[in-house]
């Protein structure tokens, strides 16, 4: 691919993409934490039984935060440890579905295909984590490519319901279509 802009916005979305995924994650971390906390006030509440604590002759003892104590310096990021699949797997696999399905298959559906086949795709968002390997193959050359609104397909076969047609970028680029549109225009 030689036209420069086409690159551009491509990496653009690719790394809009990865922020997207990072958020995701970051927001299922703060997910994670609020459950834990909400769980130690139930645990709290039963413990401190503040229903009898009012009318209790005694009072209700609440020890202060010891500020003497190192708190342990938070991870910059926990990855949760899963026995999923690899993602080549998934990319090898993927390319077999749509080459015997014949047209692109919708993420869900790929995932449940995948899953039938014995390969594992777990985490908070099983769907995101199945998008999130195929297109890290994707970057590393694995054929496959996300039709937006479509499904994933073969990123060497065209589909005209998507505008995808890389039989035709090819064959400008061999004619030279593409040539010099790397250079600034000239004023």
């Amino acid at each position: 691919m030689s036209d420069k802009a086409l690159e551009n916005a491509l990496r653009h979305r690719d790394a809009i993409a990865a922020q997207i995924n990072r958020a995701q994650q970051q927001i299922e971390e703060w997910r994670r934490s609020a459950a834990e906390i909400d769980a130690f006030i139930a645990t709290w509440h039963k413990y401190a039984d503040v229903t009898n604590a009012a009318t209790a002759k005694e009072p209700v003892v609440v020890m202060p935060i010891r500020d003497d104590i190192p708190l342990p310096s938070p991870s910059p990021r926990k990855r949760m440890a899963t026995n999923n699949s690899t993602k080549e797997e998934v990319a090898r696999v993927t390319r077999e579905l749509i080459e015997v399905h014949g047209a692109p298959i919708q993420r869900t559906v790929l995932l449940n295909l995948l899953r039938e086949r014995g390969l594992v795709i777990d985490g908070t968002e099983p769907e995101t984590v199945l998008s999130t390997m195929l297109w890290r193959m994707s970057k590393e050359g694995a054929p496959i490519v996300h039709l937006k609104g479509i499904g994933y397909w073969d990123s060497e076969r065209d589909w005209p319901a998507a505008r995808h047609f890389p039989s035709l970028a090819k064959k400008l680029e061999a004619e030279g279509a593409f040539s010099g549109l790397d250079k600034e225009p000239q004023r």
